[in-house]
């Protein structure tokens, strides 16, 4: 099994640019069993032409979208106000993100991915959620029931502001979504959550009670992730 995984990109203490990918995505992802045991992760460089080489070269059955940078606003107001921008970076996962609904690849996305994936269906994200830039966790609801989430985020989507080609799962108490999944034909098995389920263990671990119902309803699977 190949999983890409996509990188943030920093600059070093000499200003030269950096891909970095944390250890603890595919450490969470291996302790938890969530993909097949011969699982190969391969990170992806924010260099557009490379990567579309690598797609050439080898087929992922998954495509992980990790978190670091933000996403690139719309409006030059807003450009203004948010740093942390990476062009390049937004370049290679629009494109990966039309490979994997082109070919019917399953997506995982967290923090920046989950906004990135929502942005590039046509949604909106609101900059500067104050509340969860300041808190370290807080609520949640899953069908339901409320459960403890970390917050690493400082921009978020609200529920006026998914695309409609994915539907809300989770939800902040202020109405601001914190995972969604495909309901869309026309996207490859999608699933988003603006938390960092590999940061912080907070017990019982949301993310693995979704997870697990995600693919368990996703016939295109067979299992294939484990």
């Amino acid at each position: 099994m190949i999983i890409y995984i996509t990188q943030k990109k920093l600059k070093d203490k000499h200003g030269q640019s950096l891909d970095v990918l944390e250890n603890a995505y595919i450490q969470y992802y291996l302790a938890n069993h969530m993909f097949a045991e011969n699982a190969v992760f391969i990170p992806v460089t924010n260099h557009l032409q490379q990567t579309m080489r690598l797609t050439q070269t080898m087929k992922p059955d998954w495509i992980i979208f990790t978190g670091g940078n933000n996403v690139t606003p719309d409006t030059n107001s807003e450009k203004a106000l948010v740093d942390d921008l990476c062009p390049d970076r937004d370049e290679v996962e629009r494109y990966l993100i039309q490979y994997a609904d082109m070919h019917h690849i399953p997506k995982l996305a967290i923090c920046r991915g989950f906004q990135f994936l929502n942005v590039i269906y046509g949604g909106q994200l609101s900059y500067f959620l104050t509340a969860h830039g300041e808190l370290r966790k807080h609520p949640c609801v899953f069908e339901e029931q409320e459960y403890l989430i970390n917050s690493y985020h400082q921009h978020g989507i609200k529920v006026s502001q998914l695309s409609a080609q994915l539907k809300p799962i989770v939800l902040a108490d202020d109405n601001v979504v914190e995972a969604y999944v495909n309901v869309s034909d026309k996207l490859s098995p999608t699933l988003g959550v603006q938390w960092h389920p590999e940061r912080d263990a907070i017990k019982p671990d949301l993310f693995k009670m979704i997870w697990e119902k995600f693919v368990n309803e996703s016939t295109h699977f067979s299992r294939r992730h484990g």
